[in-house]
């Protein structure tokens, strides 16, 4: 996008990013204006954040939680589009990047380790520039849809969901908030296999899965004319 529309507190995000040697992620327009600043290396849309920049499972339930089959059963209005871009952890091994983009029907939870500002970790800025390449991708892959639509009871919605995190594994969709540690020393997961309420649309799992999964989905639909978030 371009500096028309943008907050202070945007501007700032992106130089304080791009000093740390790391890619920042394009922010669609209508979110340039309401970015701000909650602490250090941390910034987005919302006004009082539910959680720490680090805190993946939560964020993970927040835009993932209307998939599950309680929520399911009642109308649900979405949350609405917004951004979110933090540096946090409660340790050294558990320090990470987050990214959090919906641009409805677009949906994007990607996590990936990172020491901070102090390290010149290779391995990290090469995770975090996979994530911001196939998000900016799917910006331009994924129409534009109505930020906060009724889920209707017992009919599909439009969506496309990539989330993931270097630090979990896939687990299952509706225990999401529970996910396993991701060992490091297996082979990541699969992506979880399309259920009937969801169709071949929601990405979850490692990144270095579930990205380029996702990324073929969306160029193959793009090439024979088809939304790749609907039903």
């Amino acid at each position: 996008m371009t500096s028309e529309g943008e907050s202070g507190a945007l501007k700032a995000a992106r130089a304080t990013v791009t000093k740390a040697k790391m890619r920042f992620p394009a922010i669609p327009a209508d979110l340039g204006g309401a970015f701000r600043k909650y602490s250090n290396w941390w910034w987005g849309t919302l006004e009082s954040p539910v959680a720490d920049a680090a805190a993946f499972e939560t964020w993970g339930q927040r835009v993932l939680r209307e998939h599950v089959e309680q929520a399911r059963r009642v109308r649900h209005r979405g949350m609405g589009n917004l951004a979110m871009l933090g540096h946090g952890g409660h340790s050294e091994g558990t320090m990470a990047l987050t990214w959090v983009l919906v641009r409805r029907p677009l949906e994007i939870v990607l996590q990936v380790g990172w020491p901070g500002p102090h390290a010149d970790d290779e391995a990290a800025r090469s995770a975090w520039e996979q994530v911001v390449a196939a998000s900016d991708e799917l910006l331009d892959l994924v129409p534009a849809g109505n930020p906060a639509p009724t889920r209707p009871i017992g009919r599909e919605f439009e969506r496309f969901v990539v989330a993931g995190s270097q630090f979990y594994g896939a687990g299952r969709l509706e225990d999401f908030g529970e996910l396993a540690p991701f060992d490091p020393n297996a082979p990541p997961p699969p992506p979880l296999p399309p259920s009937t309420f969801l169709g071949p649309r929601v990405f979850i799992g490692n990144p270095n899965v579930i990205i380029p999964a996702a990324l073929a989905r969306a160029r193959a639909c793009r090439k024979e004319g088809i939304d790749p978030a609907a039903p």
